[in-house]
C-alpha cells in the first residue's frame, strides 16, 4: 500500500513536473515578417525581445498580411490573413514556434578523411508547395549542425561550393521534429583544377581582373574564378571528370576567347593559359539632327556576326567602344529616347581605332522639368520616381543621392501633372506644370510625407524546453525520487514486512 502511494505520488510529480516544462516560453531573436497578401506592396520586419514580444511599426499599409517567425532551433511558422489598418495596431498576432528536428554531420575529404572547415551545406525538404530547410557552416573539426526550419520529413543534404572539390547532395535524410538525425557524414570528391595565366597577346602582358568561366559540355557554368595581379587564375569548384570549354567573357580593352575542349580528370590539374587579343576601337559624337546640339546618355551599341561591343554617350555626346570588337565589318546602332540610327559598314581592325564614327538622332523637342525629392523633414529621397504626364507627351525620371531629378525627353509644349512617389511615402502631385520646348521648368520640388503605417505586435513562444533540457534535469530529478522510494521501502519491509516478497 505504501510502496503504491510513493509510486502514484511519483507519477503525479513526474506530469506535473513534465507539465511545467512544456509550459510555453518566450522565444527571443525571432525575425517576424509581414507581408502584404492583398496586391500591395507593404511589408515590415521586427525581432523579438527577451520576453518573445516583437511590434512591426513600419511600412505597412492597409490590407491582409502573412506573418512569419523564424528562429534558430525551431520550424518556421506563419499566420495568414492578419488585417492591418493604417494608423491602427493589430494585436495579439502571438506564433507558437513548434522545435525543428537537427541534421548533424561531419564533411571530410574523401580520400584522406581529413576535415573541412568552413564548408556550407544545406537542407531542403519541398512538399506541398512549401520549402523547409536551412543552412550551416562546417567548424575547424569538419562538424555541422542544422537545426532550424526541420519539421518531420524527408530532406537532401547537399554541400555546396566547397573550394577545391565537387558538390555533393545526400537523399532520403528522415528529420523528426524535436529529434537529431546525426552522422550525415559526407565526403567530398576532389575537383579537378584548371589554372593558368591571361595575357595580352601581343604585349604579353599579364592581365589582371578577368574573369574566366568553366562551362561543361551541356551548356552549364561549373566554375569561375578571376584573375590576380599577376594574371593567374584558379578553377577548382565542381569540375569533374569531363570536357570543358574555358571562358574569357567581356575582357576590358580586349576581345572574348574560349578554349574549347579542355578534358579533364577530377583530382588532377590542368593548366589552360589565354592569350587575349586587343579589341578594335569605335568612337564618335552623337547629336541632334534638329539642332546639333550633343545628346548625353544615348546608347551606343557596334555588331558584327558574333561580336559585339557597347557604350554611353557622356554630356558632350562623345562616346568609345573599346571592348569585343576584332577586325571586320560593323553596323553601329544608336537611339536615344525616340530617337534610333544606324551606320553600316564601320570598318574595324583589331588594336586600331576607328575615330568619327559621328551619327545624328532626330527626337522630339523636349522641355526639361528639374527638382528636388525630400521626406517631409528637407532629408533628400534617393530613387524616388517622378513622372510628368500631359497631352503633349510624357516622361520619367528617378531622383539621385541628394534628391534631384530631371525629365528631358518627351515633353512637348502644354502643361503637365508631376507626381512624385516612394516606397513607404505618401505620393504628392502638382498640377498644371508649364513646359515649353527647349526651356527648364524648374523646382518643381516635392516633400513627402511618410505613410501612416498599421502596426503589428504579438508574442513569439515555443511549446517546451529543448529534448536535452528535459533529460538533464526533470529526468534525474524523477530518478531521484525512484530511488528515495526504493530505499524506504526496503528500510520499512526490513523492519516490519519481512513476510512480504517484493513488488
Amino acid at each position: 500500500m505504501v510502496l503504491s502511494i510513493l509510486i502514484a505520488s511519483i507519477a503525479n510529480a513526474s506530469v506535473n513536473l513534465i507539465a511545467f516544462a512544456q509550459a510555453p516560453m518566450p522565444v527571443s531573436g525571432a525575425i517576424v515578417t509581414a507581408s502584404s497578401t492583398s496586391g500591395g506592396s507593404g511589408s515590415g520586419t521586427a525581432i523579438s525581445n527577451i520576453q518573445g514580444l516583437y511590434n512591426i511599426t513600419t511600412f505597412l499599409d492597409s490590407g491582409n498580411y502573412t506573418v512569419e517567425a523564424l528562429a534558430t532551433g525551431y520550424i518556421e511558422t506563419l499566420v495568414q490573413n492578419v488585417r492591418v489598418t493604417a494608423g491602427q495596431e493589430t494585436q495579439n498576432v502571438n506564433i507558437l514556434m513548434p522545435i525543428s528536428g537537427a541534421i548533424s554531420g561531419r564533411v571530410t575529404d574523401a580520400v584522406s578523411g581529413t576535415p573541412l572547415r568552413s564548408t556550407f551545406v544545406a537542407a531542403a525538404n519541398t512538399s506541398g508547395g512549401v520549402t523547409h530547410g536551412f543552412e550551416a557552416t562546417t567548424d575547424s573539426s569538419g562538424n555541422y549542425l542544422i537545426n532550424t526550419d526541420l519539421p518531420t520529413g524527408v530532406y537532401n543534404v547537399s554541400v555546396f561550393f566547397a573550394a577545391g572539390y565537387i558538390s555533393k547532395t545526400l537523399t532520403g535524410i528522415s528529420v523528426t521534429a524535436g529529434a537529431t538525425t546525426s552522422n550525415v557524414n559526407i565526403a567530398l570528391n576532389r575537383s579537378a583544377t584548371i589554372s593558368g595565366t591571361v595575357t595580352d597577346s601581343v604585349s604579353s602582358a599579364a592581365l589582371s581582373g578577368i574573369s574566366v568561366y568553366a562551362v561543361s559540355s551541356s551548356g552549364d557554368f561549373v566554375a569561375f574564378g578571376q584573375t590576380n595581379s599577376s594574371g593567374k587564375y584558379t578553377l577548382n569548384t565542381d569540375l569533374g571528370t569531363g570536357t570543358y570549354n574555358v571562358t574569357v567573357l567581356l575582357p576590358a580593352n580586349h576581345i572574348a576567347k574560349t578554349i574549347t575542349g579542355v578534358a579533364v580528370v577530377a583530382g588532377n590539374t590542368y593548366t589552360v593559359n589565354i592569350a587575349l587579343d586587343p579589341s578594335g576601337i569605335i568612337s564618335g559624337r552623337v547629336t541632334s539632327a534638329t539642332n546639333g546640339a550633343p545628346i548625353a546618355g544615348a546608347t551606343i551599341t557596334a555588331t558584327s556576326g558574333g561580336s559585339f561591343g557597347f557604350a554611353t554617350t557622356n554630356a558632350t555626346g562623345y562616346y568609345r567602344i573599346t571592348d569585343g570588337l576584332g577586325t571586320g565589318s560593323y553596323i553601329v546602332f544608336a537611339s536615344f529616347g525616340t530617337g534610333f540610327n544606324t551606320v553600316l559598314g564601320v570598318s574595324v581592325t583589331q588594336g586600331q581605332e576607328t575615330s568619327n564614327v559621328n551619327i545624328q538622332l532626330t527626337i522630339a523637342p523636349s522641355g526639361t522639368i528639374t527638382g528636388r525629392v525630400t521626406n517631409s523633414t528637407g532629408f533628400p529621397l534617393e530613387s524616388a520616381t517622378v513622372e510628368a504626364n500631359g497631352l503633349s507627351g510624357s516622361g520619367s525620371a528617378l531622383t539621385d543621392s541628394n534628391g534631384t531629378y530631371t525629365i528631358n525627353t518627351g515633353l512637348g509644349t502644354g502643361t503637365y501633372n508631376v507626381t512624385a512617389s516612394k516606397t513607404g511615402y505618401n505620393a504628392l502631385s502638382q498640377v498644371g506644370v508649364v513646359v515649353t520646348v527647349n526651356q527648364v521648368t524648374a523646382q518643381i520640388n516635392f516633400q513627402l510625407p511618410a505613410k501612416t503605417s498599421g502596426r503589428i505586435s504579438g508574442l513569439i513562444q515555443s511549446l517546451s524546453t529543448p529534448i536535452p533540457e528535459f533529460h538533464t534535469e526533470i529526468y534525474m530529478l524523477v530518478i531521484f525520487i525512484a530511488a528515495s522510494a526504493v530505499i524506504m521501502f526496503k528500510k520499512m519491509k526490513s523492519a516490519q514486512f519481512e513476510h512480504c516478497r517484493p513488488l
